[in-house]
């Protein structure tokens, strides 16, 4: 059976995505007390690929949901086509040097600090939303949350497995 399922704003969402475990949150944030460098220390957010939060709206152009976590916060998603298994990074916040940034809106690139010596760095960008193709999704899954912070499906036809 091939439904339809309908998403508005705000709707919660669960999203099985391979590309998932590339998104990482922030623990904490410190100065390095040597180098004055500012750094991050972030961990997976979904390390099962799993996500759980907010659908905020359809890209109609390229076939891509946009979502973002519960809270809205910003996460670090790792550089494109980069692999890793990796569940926890520390990151150095380089100020880059933007025209019309100002002392309080700067431009920041973020990059991991002690990669293995067998390879470069990674690299990671800081976004807002969380955009990928829906094809590529193993499950996409509309739930609902009751006063109490229970999860449950919203109705049998808003699941969709993908596989």
């Amino acid at each position: 059976m091939d439904t339809e399922i309908e998403l508005y704003g705000s709707d919660v969402v669960r999203i099985e995505h391979p590309n998932l475990i590339h998104c990482y949150k922030t623990i904490r944030t410190y100065e390095d007390d040597a180098t004055g460098e500012k750094l991050i220390d972030v961990v997976a957010a979904f390390p099962s690929g799993v996500f759980l939060g907010y659908w905020a709206y359809f890209e109609p152009s390229n076939n891509r949901p946009v979502v973002q976590l519960h809270d809205s916060a910003p996460f670090f998603l790792l550089e494109a086509n980069k692999v890793t298994n990796q569940q926890e990074f520390t990151l150095i916040a380089k100020e880059k040097k933007t025209k019309g940034d100002t002392e309080n809106n700067k431009t920041y690139e973020y990059i991991e600090k002690s990669p293995p010596l067998e390879r470069k760095a990674f690299k990671f960008s800081l976004e807002q939303d969380i955009k990928r193709q829906i094809g590529a999704a193993a499950s996409f899954e509309k739930l609902h949350v009751d006063v109490l912070g229970n999860i449950y499906p919203a109705l049998p036809e808003t699941s969709r497995d993908l596989a």
